[in-house]
């Protein structure tokens, strides 16, 4: 098996291909929300970390989606309003080689999480967990992530 394979598949992907960890609707929850903090205050960009080539097939990571979305809540909105996506066309391998490259940014990964189980740590068996330690490995880097969850476990 490869070492990045998904080890903990608890059900097969579900039949359109995506990935069982997929949440119906939450990105344009988010999206709404985020729509509405920006209008409140007068912000006319959204920064989102959606990734197409590490989506799990997760339709609402899509660039299709995002263009649609951007569309439909400047017209709701009645207002410019742009979704930014810097990550979308990078793999976790360029990410992380970003967030290295940045003041402050790999040092903020300690407090990121991408766990569909919501553990700390991290399961390191789901999707994302996989694919972030994909991203880490190829880079070459620690994941601060797991660094710190060591020194909290070694004070246990």
């Amino acid at each position: 098996m490869d070492h990045f394979e998904v080890e903990d598949s608890k059900e097969p992907a579900l039949p359109s291909g995506v990935a069982t960890t997929f949440v119906p609707g939450r990105n344009i929850l988010f999206f709404t929300i985020a729509a509405n903090r920006a209008y409140v205050h007068n912000v006319d960009s959204i920064v989102v970390g959606v990734a197409q080539q590490d989506y799990g097939g997760y339709p609402d990571c899509r660039q299709d989606f995002i263009s649609k979305l951007e569309a439909a809540l400047v017209s709701g909105l009645d207002r410019r309003l742009e979704i930014v996506t810097p990550l979308m066309n990078m793999t976790k391998k360029e990410t992380v080689e970003l967030a290295q490259s940045l003041p402050g940014c790999l040092d903020a990964l300690a407090y990121s999480t991408t766990c569909y189980e919501g553990h700390f740590p991290p399961c390191g068996k789901c999707h994302s967990c996989v694919l972030r330690a994909k991203g880490f490995a190829e880079a070459g880097v620690n994941d601060p992530l797991l660094e710190r969850a060591a020194v909290a476990i070694s004070k246990v």
